[in-house]
């Protein structure tokens, strides 16, 4: 799931597809991309949209404590970098590039 691709710009302004159940609004968060891997497809799409609205600070607290869950989030830094978290349950399966 990924705010990167699926936004409409309003006025200038980017707006997510991503709803906050909390707001009724898009969320405006800095995730850029979430992939959550589990038993079953359903739990996984569940799970990504959860970390979406979350913000990644509180979905890396919350998986730090869940290692049933795997997933990498790819989100915006303090310095507008594009950063990586991923579980340790899978970081030695994945490759990471760098330009």
């Amino acid at each position: 799931m990924g705010n990167y691709f699926n936004y409409r710009v309003v006025n200038g302004k980017k707006y997510s597809h991503t709803i906050d159940p909390t707001t009724g609004y898009p969320v405006e968060l800095d995730i850029l991309s979430t992939s959550v891997f589990t038993d079953d497809c359903i739990t996984a799409d569940a799970w990504a949209t959860a970390f979406m609205v979350m913000g990644h600070e509180k979905a890396i607290a919350y998986l730090k404590g869940h290692p049933e869950l795997d997933a990498i989030i790819m989100y915006r830094g303090e310095a507008n970098e594009v950063a990586l978290f991923i579980t340790e349950g899978i970081k030695s399966k994945v490759i990471v590039e760098s330009e």
